[in-house]
């Protein structure tokens, strides 16, 4: 499933109102823009909605609204199917939901918590009813009789957020390793917990061998980083405070991830790498794992590149691009750097600008006149951004 469009409103009519509005999106896109345009919240919002989609699979109460406000339309594609999802919600209620399938209804409510939804065993429109301030498209969710509920859940499961302008989980340990490695499933890392990148390692390397291990070892080399070797192990002279979870084990030391650097003759460990470094390993790690595991269905990077020399920048989001290209995983990166903008061809581009509260974005679909008539003009990338070329009629 891929994300098509977005359009996302909040507190309209209010001073604070912000807006997007009809954002379309393939499946590599670099998002663009001057400082405050609006490229964090973008990928927030789209994050948000994925958690509130999915968010029903953690217990019983977790499809219960408890962020206020905002009004949602997403547009997917599945399967030679579009999916269109439309949710308003205020003050922690739900006022409006609607799922199309092909422009078709197959589910409604309005802001009592009743309305329809389409049974596929039994060929009927049921009405429910549910709370107001959950959300029917979790509230509903039945293989049997809504299987169609489950293609969007799955997708919603999927979206995965990184800050690579964060620590990326360097500051983070684990227990002993070798106690890890014998943890049971109940125990297992969600691909949403990014600052876990030790515990998505072991994850990968437990499930997928050396199969994961090496692919991580050669998006770090084509980077400019050549290591010989990737591995979690115990750190000396550091102790931690074990998680609530693993209070029944006996704690070890605290373990984390290092390298076998070629040209060194010892480990680098994560609390000696470079900020750089490592936020490049972290999500190398983190996007082998969704890989492979095929758990990560939309990978949202913010930031890509930054604390990145110009090189090794801009060879990150060249291995991303290209190892995203024939994978299920849809790749949406921000940033405002220059050379990563040189980077990365405009066909992907989406740029951001922002008019008051409201956004608007230009790409090779909306202004496709002026990003085919860039290509004659001889400039670089960032100079198609920088003079607001886009923009011009």
């Amino acid at each position: 499933m891929k994300l098509e469009e977005l359009t996302y409103s909040e507190f309209e009519g209010h001073p604070n109102e912000w807006s997007l509005s009809n954002c379309t999106f393939g499946k590599i896109n670099l998002i663009v823009g001057k400082n405050a345009t609006g490229k964090t919240r973008l990928l927030s919002v789209l994050r948000a909605i994925g958690g509130l989609v999915s968010v029903g699979g953690l217990n019983a109460d977790s499809n219960l609204l408890d962020i206020g406000e905002g009004k949602y339309f997403i547009k997917l594609s599945h399967e030679n199917k579009t999916f269109a999802y439309s949710l308003e919600h205020h003050d922690k209620k739900v006022f409006f939901e609607e799922l199309r399938i092909d422009n078709a209804v197959y589910l409604t409510r309005s802001d009592n918590g009743t309305g329809n939804i389409k049974a596929v065993q039994i060929g009927m429109d049921i009405p429910f009813q549910t709370e107001p301030n959950r959300l029917a498209i979790v509230a509903k969710r039945d293989s049997i009789q809504h299987p169609y509920i489950d293609d969007l859940y799955k997708w919603a499961q999927g979206v995965t957020k990184l800050d690579f302008g964060s620590a990326m989980g360097k500051d983070q340990l684990v227990i002993k390793a070798s106690e890890l490695r014998n943890l049971g499933p109940e125990t297992k890392v969600s691909i949403k917990d990014t600052d876990k990148v030790v515990g998505i390692f072991l994850q990968g390397r437990k499930e997928f061998g050396d199969a994961f291990r090496d692919a991580v070892i050669a998006d770090m080399k084509y980077i400019g980083y050549e290591i010989d070797d990737i591995d979690v192990d115990s750190f000396d002279g550091i102790s931690i405070v074990a998680p609530r979870i693993l209070s029944t084990l006996s704690i070890g030391m605290p373990a984390g991830i290092y390298v076998k650097e070629s040209d060194l003759p010892t480990r680098t460990i994560q609390l000696s790498m470079s900020q750089g470094m490592f936020r490049a390993l972290s999500v190398f790690v983190q996007f082998n794992y969704g890989l492979l595991s095929n758990e990560v269905t939309c990978l949202l990077i913010d930031d890509i590149g930054e604390g990145l020399d110009f090189s090794r920048s801009s060879a990150l989001v060249k291995r991303m691009i290209e190892r995203t290209q024939d994978s299920t995983i849809q790749l949406i990166m921000a940033t405002n750097d220059r050379f990563i903008m040189n980077a990365v061809p405009l066909e992907y581009w989406i740029i951001l600008e922002r008019k008051g509260g409201q956004v608007i974005s230009h790409n090779n679909t909306n202004s496709k006149e002026m990003f085919d008539k860039f290509q004659d003009v001889g400039l670089n990338n960032f100079d198609f951004f920088s003079t607001g070329y886009y923009k011009t009629e």
